[in-house]
């Protein structure tokens, strides 16, 4: 985004956040615009004025700015309580996993389970981009992806996926994707209500998770439980503008004065200035730096040693003023 635009919005968006505090969508594009510009300090402050501000809780998009707010500015272990929160929140949003690989790889450990996770639970309209950015390889990406995806037919022939799920539960049981994908395959296999114990299960410790509502959902449409169905509906909304499993549907409950602000985050967000791709992105160069880039400092350190050592002749053999200015130049790099 060409930078007058950026700061045209940020001008445009911060005037009605001021007039409006409590308006959802203009506070998610000022911070996703705040983001953009590297503002990561006003971020947190907006974020946070927003959450404490308006009985909106749960907002999976306004969470995950708090958690780019932190990781912005170096703030690791806020960082890591908030990835906990907004994974309460929903277990398999893309960016938070995107985000928390940025702290694990900064640690020291393996980040490629999670911007696996990330790639795989994007939308379909943002996979591209997400590809296309980061230059990963999209066969990398989905090695795991029938841990997470399960096939429709699961439950309709045995196999080796079978017995690799079945052991990813054994190893991990009160993982709330792998049952909320157990609960989807069981509901597209006409088990009903195998299906709806599983989800129910999930959505007791996890009553905003969005898949495991959409499941709850369809299940209640099945059953001609259009109060249900609703409520269902408008808990994802609630959750997250821009929730694959709110289908096209979602702007007929934006209101009318809304509709304009809607559609510019939903093509933000398919753009290459998507704001979590973009900061990790930019984060990655940082946290991920190339092999070449690693041989400066060594190449550097041996000129350093060079150098002083010319220095310490130079004194040995009484040479003074050129010693000391051998090791003043050494010292001003310093």
């Amino acid at each position: 985004m060409k930078e007058y635009i950026l700061f045209d919005n940020i001008d445009i968006y911060t005037k009605i956040v001021k007039t409006k505090p409590l308006d959802t969508l203009a506070n998610i594009l000022l911070l996703s615009y705040l983001s953009l510009a590297k503002k990561y300090n006003e971020v947190l402050e907006y974020t946070i004025q927003f959450v404490i501000n308006s009985n909106i809780q749960n907002n999976i998009l306004i969470e995950n700015f708090h958690l780019l707010g932190y990781i912005g500015i170096g703030d690791i272990e806020n960082s890591k309580a908030q990835v906990k929160l907004n994974l309460s929140i929903d277990p398999e949003n893309a960016y938070t996993h995107l985000l928390n690989s940025l702290i694990e790889k900064r640690e020291g450990r393996d980040s490629c389970g999670e911007i696996e996770k990330a790639y795989l639970f994007l939308p379909d309209t943002e996979k591209d981009i997400f590809l296309n950015e980061l230059n990963f390889k999209k066969e990398e990406l989905e090695k795991e992806k029938d841990l997470y995806i399960i096939p429709d037919d699961i439950y309709k022939k045995e196999g080796p996926l079978v017995k690799k799920i079945q052991d990813a539960i054994q190893q991990d049981p009160e993982n709330p994707i792998f049952k909320a994908s157990i609960a989807e395959a069981l509901y597209k296999a006409d088990r009903m209500e195998e299906a709806k114990m599983y989800i129910d299960a999930v959505l007791a410790q996890y009553s905003n998770y969005p898949r495991a509502l959409f499941i709850a959902k369809e299940i209640a449409k099945l059953q001609a439980e259009e109060e249900k169905e609703t409520e269902y509906f408008e808990k994802i909304l609630n959750v997250d503008f821009l929730s694959p499993y709110l289908e096209e549907k979602a702007q007929a409950f934006i209101e009318k004065n809304d509709q304009g602000k809607f559609i510019e985050l939903k093509e933000l967000f398919k753009s290459p200035d998507n704001p979590f791709i973009a900061f990790f992105k930019k984060e990655a160069e940082n946290t991920f730096p190339e092999k070449t880039e690693e041989i400066a400092p060594i190449i550097r350190t041996q000129q350093i040693e060079d150098n002083l050592k010319n220095s310490f002749d130079l004194l040995k053999e009484k040479k003074y003023a050129e010693s000391l200015a051998g090791f003043l130049k050494e010292l001003k790099k310093k």
